[in-house]
């Protein structure tokens, strides 16, 4: 890695990550930022990869092991929308009313991985509305 946070194998930037043998999409110092140290197991450093992995890693592979179950668990996401009133009044019989909320939960264990979401909102629209005809 150097100053600007760049990690590169072997002098180069084209290499593959795999995060527990599966390949990931995104940038490594993302990955990186994502995982908690005490999770990691082991980093393995691959510099002349079989034909199992695929070729487009010329500078080698990184494949990141996770301790298993350290993702193990359940966790709740709770958001909530309050929106202000509108600048102008556009002669509505009444203010809109903006709000809503939403609610994830997620349950992981071992291969299992569970998910349910909520979500209300209610955004009104309130607006200049102009009406055009025109008389043939």
């Amino acid at each position: 890695m150097n100053s600007l946070g760049e990690i590169s194998v072997r002098g180069t930037t084209g290499f593959i990550i795999l995060l527990n043998g599966k390949a990931i999409q995104t940038a490594p110092q993302v990955l990186l930022g994502q995982i908690p140290a005490n999770s990691i197991e082991d980093i393995e450093i691959i510099t002349a990869p079989s034909a199992k992995y695929d070729p487009d890693g010329g500078a080698g592979i990184i494949n990141i092991k996770t301790r298993q179950g350290s993702t193990d668990g359940m966790f709740l996401v709770v958001n909530a929308l309050w929106g202000l009133p509108s600048l102008e009044a556009y002669e509505n019989a009444e203010k809109a009313r903006r709000y809503g909320a939403d609610l994830t939960l997620n349950y992981r264990s071992g291969k299992w991985d569970l998910a349910m979401g909520l979500d209300y909102r209610r955004n009104d629209v309130s607006g200049g509305r102009v009406v055009i005809s025109s008389a043939i």
